[in-house]
This record gives C-alpha cells, sequence and structure tokens, in this order.
C-alpha cells in the first residue's frame, strides 16, 4: 500500500514522470480497493457463500446470484484492470514526453554551448579561461547572470542571486575574494569594508559596517571593517562594525565577531567570539594563483577601475 508521504516525496521529483504516475495510479487503486471493500462489508445480505471476496458473488434473500463488489472477476477486479491499463498507457506517453523534453533542451542548449565557447575566446571573456583552474573560478554563467540578466547588478565580483550586497562602491575586496559569492549572505556597506587577497567567506554571512542609531532609527552609525589576508569566514558567522580581523584570523561558524583581532594567525569562534587557538607561522602558507584578479577586473587594471567607480 502507498502512503501519501511516499506520494509526495515522489511527485516532487518532477524529472521522473513516469515514477510519479505509477505511484498515483497505485494509490488510487488501493483506494479504490479499501473504498469497495467496506461497501462489501456494509451490503445487507441475508445470505453469503462465503466466496465473494474470490469473486463468485454473493446469494441474496430472493436466491439470485449477485456480483462480488471485490475479487479478480468482481467489479474491483474491473475498476482495477482499467486503471493498470491507464497507468501503462500514461507511463508509456511519459517517456516519450521525457524524451521530447530531453531532445528539446539538447536542441536549445547545443547553439547556446556553442555561442559561449565562441565569445569565451574573446579578450574580454579572458577571466574564464585565466581563473578555470583556481578556487574561484569565474564562469561564464556568473558574469552572463550578473550583468546581461541583471541579478545582484553592480558589484564588480560574482554574487548569489540568494545574497544581497548593499553599497558595493565602499567594498574593496582582493584577489580572488568575492563577498556574497555564496548563497545567503549579507554584506552592508554604508561604511567601507576591506577585504584582503584569498579570503574565502562562506555561507550565510554578514557582514555589517553600520549599525541603527538607539536614538532615532531612521539614522545609522557608520563604522568600517576591515579583513585581511588569507583568511576564513565559516558558514553563518556575522562581523559587526568597526571590527579589523589580522591575515589569517580563521571565524568558526555561527560567531558573532564584536570586537578585534589585528594580529591574526588565529581561529576565534563563539558568541561573541574569542581566539581558541593560536596559529604558528609555519601553519600559514601565502599563495599566488598565476592570474589574478579583482572580482571580474584584472589585477593589473583594478586600481583605473577603482578611481573611476569605487568611493574607497
Amino acid at each position: 500500500m502507498v502512503s501519501w508521504a511516499e506520494l509526495e516525496g515522489s511527485w516532487r521529483d518532477r524529472d521522473n514522470i513516469g515514477t510519479n504516475a505509477a505511484v498515483a495510479f497505485d494509490l488510487l487503486a488501493t483506494v479504490v480497493r479499501i473504498l469497495l471493500h467496506r461497501i462489501t462489508e456494509a451490503c445487507p445480505l441475508d445470505v453469503c457463500c462465503g466466496h465473494h471476496l474470490a469473486g463468485y458473488g454473493c446469494i441474496s434473500s430472493d436466491g439470485r446470484r449477485r456480483r462480488s463488489l471485490s475479487g479478480d472477476r468482481g467489479l474491483l477486479g474491473s475498476i482495477l484492470r482499467n486503471l493498470r491499463r491507464l497507468q501503462h498507457s500514461w507511463v508509456e506517453a511519459s517517456s516519450s514526453m521525457i524524451d521530447l523534453l530531453t531532445l528539446a533542451r539538447r536542441a536549445y542548449s547545443a547553439p547556446v554551448r556553442l555561442l559561449e565557447l565562441s565569445l569565451c575566446q574573446l579578450p574580454y571573456f579572458a577571466f574564464v579561461r585565466e581563473t578555470a583552474h583556481t578556487r574561484l573560478p569565474l564562469t561564464f554563467q556568473l558574469w552572463f547572470r550578473q550583468y546581461i540578466r541583471g541579478i545582484n547588478y553592480g558589484p564588480y565580483w560574482p554574487v548569489h542571486p540568494s545574497s544581497q550586497v548593499v553599497g558595493w562602491r565602499n567594498i574593496l575586496v582582493g584577489v580572488e575574494t568575492s563577498p556574497g559569492f555564496m548563497p545567503g549572505c549579507y554584506i552592508q556597506a554604508i561604511g567601507q569594508i576591506r577585504i584582503g587577497d584569498y579570503t574565502a567567506i562562506g555561507p550565510n554571512v554578514g557582514i555589517i559596517s553600520a549599525n541603527h542609531s538607539f536614538d532615532d532609527l531612521r539614522t545609522h552609525e557608520i563604522s568600517s571593517v576591515e579583513i585581511g589576508r588569507y583568511c576564513w569566514i565559516g558558514m553563518g558567522a556575522v562581523i559587526l562594525p568597526g571590527v579589523t580581523l589580522g591575515d589569517f584570523t580563521m571565524v568558526g561558524a555561527g560567531s558573532v565577531v564584536t570586537k578585534s583581532f589585528p594580529e591574526g594567525r588565529c581561529v576565534i569562534a563563539g558568541n561573541p567570539a574569542r581566539v581558541i587557538k593560536v596559529l604558528a607561522a609555519e601553519q600559514c602558507h601565502e599563495y599566488r594563483s598565476d592570474h589574478e584578479y579583482c572580482g571580474f577586473i584584472p589585477k593589473k587594471q583594478f586600481e583605473a577601475f577603482r578611481s573611476r567607480n569605487l568611493f574607497i
């Protein structure tokens, strides 16, 4: 017997239409079987031959044989056979539909992929080729989503659709550093935010440079945030205004950083965050990529871009 939970879980699998149809028909047959069995039990028969559940019918008070409501040769059997035929027909039609949809997707994606490969050979899209093997590859899809479709348009680094960046012109990011690249981040730069090279920022991270004033919630008390090089901000961490983190500072998941740790080379965690481990110099390794990009901008061209577009 198929339960509603199994049906619901299968139906969420939208790519497997045949399985969904099979489960739906199985559940429908189960419901029909239960209902007709209840009707059979409640049927006011005077004499029962004892074989009605096997499909041999019942004997009424006038001596006539009555058709069974269940069994392979009864009404239920007929309904179930028709349901099975309908199920097989639907599954076959669904399989053909899936093949057509797959063919249509391939027919659509082939020229799009060919166009993408052609565009990526242009000098403008050098970042696609040169960052392909870095920790933070910059793909054509990221660029297209942000600058053509306009999702999180503005920041010069890739930002996930579910993340939000406020005041991107007040944010200075280093090489291979993309605050908001992971989902669910909130980067608020009413004040200035500086983040160094090769710093990794996990999902659901909040970096806040200004708080509401206690006297008037319409105004902000503006501060700044500075995060060094080679830092790691774990998932769900919150960096509050006025915080400075030195190089190689590792922030544990879910931490709330309320004060500065400018010395760096440490692991901090908790609410409020505190030092739980000091890192030795030999544990902190610096590295550089062959081709360095600050967001989508080559590092060699970044200073010119900064002077034209940023307020920091």
